[in-house]
């Protein structure tokens, strides 16, 4: 029964973002911030800083930082979940979600952890979903994982709790050794430099993890609406076959009648019209 009481939250919070988003518009919204503990901050692409709150969306060039204990959900417009960690920076470099710009997602993990909760499925070479950390790429086709990058020590993990994540090292944007599959319940360390340690992960370091990123939470009982954005995206919808500068070519608008001019004699009023034809 909760199951189904969630996912029909879900899809009243779907259902309230995809309203909220002007026909037309330039930039639409790719997901919702549904909850926020403690301070984070949003960042958008033209470098624009506003304090994250429920409710607010959530843009391609978004970039989310999260302070000490502090942690935020974000529910997508295609039913995925992503949960940032305490002390965490990351950006969302592209989300593209419909079907003519196939499924491609792009995100990017300077430093914390993230955690992705998938309900779609990424089938073929042309779709993918990838975080990606300054020292390795983790691609999936649809599953449940947590990322972890630490810039001091230059050490990425990864983790999968359902599914499997495609590990691969990289150096100044290339691939670097054999890639990794990391199955349902095991944990892969990698350390700048080094080849991939790939292990069990431990039931407590799961458990500790998973409740830090807890997926569904008290959201399930509120009434999430979408709240303005101090910020809005920038650019402006354009016409399809709009021409910069050039001038309105409409018609001028018809002269209004009925209007009589001063002097003027008022026109005859019109003939009845004629009666009808006798019956036989």
């Amino acid at each position: 029964m909760q199951k189904n009481t969630s996912s029909i939250t879900l899809c009243s919070i779907l259902f309230s973002l995809l309203s909220a988003s002007p026909a037309g518009a330039a930039t639409k919204p790719i997901g919702m911030i549904i909850v926020i503990k403690g301070e984070v901050q949003l960042t958008n692409s033209g470098n624009e800083n506003e304090k994250a709150k429920v409710g607010l969306q959530i843009f391609e060039g978004d970039k989310i930082t999260s302070a000490a204990s502090s942690t935020a959900k974000i529910v997508t417009v295609d039913r995925n979940v992503l949960v940032i960690g305490e002390n965490s920076e990351m950006l969302i470099e592209r989300y593209s979600h419909d079907e003519a710009n196939k499924k491609q997602v792009d995100i990017k993990l300077t430093q914390g952890s993230l955690r992705s909760a998938l309900e779609q499925t990424y089938a073929n070479q042309e779709e993918h979903f990838k975080v990606e950390t300054p020292i390795a790429v983790a691609g999936v086709r649809g599953t449940d994982f947590l990322t972890e990058y630490h810039p001091a020590t230059k050490e990425s993990i990864v983790c999968t709790f359902k599914g499997q994540v495609a590990y691969q090292a990289q150096a100044q944007g290339k691939s670097v050794g054999a890639e990794s599959l990391v199955h349902a319940g095991d944990f892969i360390k990698h350390n700048s430099g080094q080849p991939p340690q790939m292990t069990p992960a431990k039931p407590e370091w799961i458990a500790k993890h998973m409740a830090a990123h807890e997926i569904k939470g008290d959201e399930q009982k509120m009434n999430i609406k979408p709240e303005p954005r101090a910020h809005e995206p920038k650019g402006e919808p354009k016409s399809e076959h709009s021409t910069p500068g050039a001038k309105d070519q409409s018609p001028p608008p018809a002269k209004e009648t009925g209007k009589e001019k001063a002097g003027a004699k008022p026109l005859p009023p019109a003939p009845p019209p004629p009666p009808p034809p006798p019956r036989k």
